[in-house]
């Protein structure tokens, strides 16, 4: 069955909690990342502006966990791409399957411009980062 209703994807963007976590598990011992992240989020209540802060539970396996225990840090801010997850104990969390950075402003590499906006990771690095319009320009002409 392939319907719209069998899609399991979620995007957070957040900061990473105090504790990033490493082990390994199966008979192959794959390695995996665990960590929290953080979701400032603000309202328009009955009452006035309000703000608060949610946590959710990420797992990332091989190369991406690998990947985020080598570059996250506490308070990083990043956006996560995955789905959600049942663990035993009946407490839902988030399996990434991509993690990218939210970067401070940086400039593209075929043009020179500056902007800010995510980098995204791959297993031997970072992607080259290209513009909007660069992007758009190079699908147009290839």
């Amino acid at each position: 069955m392939n319907s719209q209703s069998d899609v399991n994807t979620v995007t957070l963007s957040g900061h990473v909690g105090k504790e990033i976590r490493n082990g390994t598990f199966g008979r192959d011992n794959r390695t995996f990342c665990q960590f929290t992240i953080r979701v400032h989020h603000e309202y328009q209540s009955r009452f006035g502006q309000k703000s608060q802060n949610e946590f959710f539970d990420v797992v990332a396996f091989g190369a991406t966990g690998d990947w985020c225990l080598q570059y996250l840090a506490p308070e990083s801010h990043i956006r996560i791409e995955g789905r959600l997850k049942n663990g035993n104990s009946y407490k839902t969390s988030v399996q990434a399957t991509k993690v990218d950075f939210v970067t401070k402003p940086w400039a593209c590499t075929k043009c020179g411009i500056t902007e800010q906006g995510f980098v995204t990771h791959t297993i031997n690095g970072f992607e080259p980062v290209v513009c909007e319009k660069c992007r758009e320009e190079g699908v147009n002409n290839g």
